[in-house]
């Protein structure tokens, strides 16, 4: 039986340790968090930041079982054919992989997290009674967002609860990779090197290592990890360097009038 260690239990951990479970495979997740997160272990996990300010250090980077989908709306927004096509008016080459790759998992995302139909076309929510927008349709495209019910966007709940019952899978929670061990002879990874809350460490072998902590937390790992004399995947030196955060604007704060009947809809 294969094994796969999984680095994250967030919504690309958990998902991908959930489809290689369904295969037949033996699974083992770290994950930093557990799955009652400890208001009083929030300041271990802050940086400092230098130079330009980075919100999504600590806005966007969550550990806990589920990772970012406990603090997340549940919002689904699948790309369109444009997104990832090159637009060389504005210099962009477009991306390695094309739409019609990527379309077929959609449909399978979506009943995997429980919604049976892919986000509304404008004509769609028009029949459902969502009311046009006043825009000029020839200067603005509208898009319109798939939504999970708010008691199944925290996957640590729903695919995280299935995984904890599964015979093959074993979680580590409290648990951060600290690096990989290589086999020195073929330059592949090995194992993750990890430590424990007390402070404790073990090596996890694994013959498939899933890298799904997240982008800050992944490239930590990566520089952290040597092989040959620099960090894994840095070959070119760019490791780490031009990240971009997500756009922010704080422009509410909502409070539902029953937060317990918010929480079961």
């Amino acid at each position: 039986m294969p094994t796969a260690c999984v680095i994250g239990a967030g919504a690309a951990g958990l998902t991908v340790a959930h489809a290689l479970a369904a295969r037949g495979w033996k699974v083992v997740i770290v994950e930093g968090g557990s799955r009652t997160p400890a208001p009083e272990l929030e300041d271990t996990y802050r940086v400092t930041v230098a130079g330009t300010p980075h919100r999504g250090v600590h806005e966007g980077r969550f550990r806990a079982w589920g990772g970012s989908t406990t603090r997340w709306g549940g919002q689904l927004w699948a790309w369109e054919p444009h997104e990832l096509a090159a637009r060389p008016e504005i210099g962009i080459d477009g991306w390695p992989i094309g739409y019609d790759e990527v379309a077929p998992w959609y449909r399978r995302a979506f009943a995997l997290l429980g919604i049976p139909d892919a986000p509304l076309s404008t004509a769609g929510a028009h029949a459902r009674g969502v009311a046009p927008a006043g825009l000029d349709p020839s200067l603005v495209s509208i898009k319109y967002s798939a939504w999970l019910p708010w008691r199944l966007r925290n996957l640590g709940g729903t695919l995280g609860k299935s995984l904890r019952v599964a015979p093959d899978v074993t979680s580590h929670e409290s648990t951060t990779a600290i690096g990989f061990e290589l086999r020195s002879s073929e330059g592949r990874v090995a194992g993750v090197r990890v430590r424990r809350a007390d402070g404790s460490s073990m090596v996890l072998s694994a013959d498939v290592v899933v890298m799904a902590a997240g982008t800050l937390e992944n490239v930590r790992l990566l520089l952290a990890s040597n092989a040959g004399g620099q960090p894994i995947g840095d070959h070119a030196g760019w490791l780490g360097r031009c990240f971009m955060d997500h756009l922010s604007v704080r422009v509410a704060r909502f409070r539902p009038r029953d937060a317990d009947d918010f929480g079961r809809r």
